[in-house]
């Protein structure tokens, strides 16, 4: 069964890091202070392997990042996201 983040599917919910590869210098202290499992390192190079371990709203692993390569969705625009996805599941 899939989980739930406010009645909502987390697989509908793109909140996840996404990680510019231009900044990105494979450091891998994301992957070391992240405790959701939510990232990988292949063959030396980090990639976001299972995006919905990531909590709503959590966005911690950018404060870890030194070369601020990890970015995540506007919070104003994860609020309204999840207000559109609350009204089309009450709509159903």
């Amino acid at each position: 069964m899939s989980q739930l983040y406010q009645g909502i599917p987390r697989e509908e919910i793109p909140w996840f890091p996404m990680i510019n590869p231009k900044l990105c210098d494979d450091c891998l202290k994301c992957l070391e202070f992240c405790p959701h499992d939510v990232y990988e390192a292949v063959e030396g190079k980090l990639e976001v392997a299972r995006p919905f371990n990531c909590p709503v709203g959590c966005s911690r692993c950018q404060a870890v990042c030194p070369p601020n390569a990890i970015h995540f969705m506007e919070r104003r625009d994860l609020n309204m996201l999840l207000q559109q996805l609350r009204r089309q599941r009450a709509g159903m």
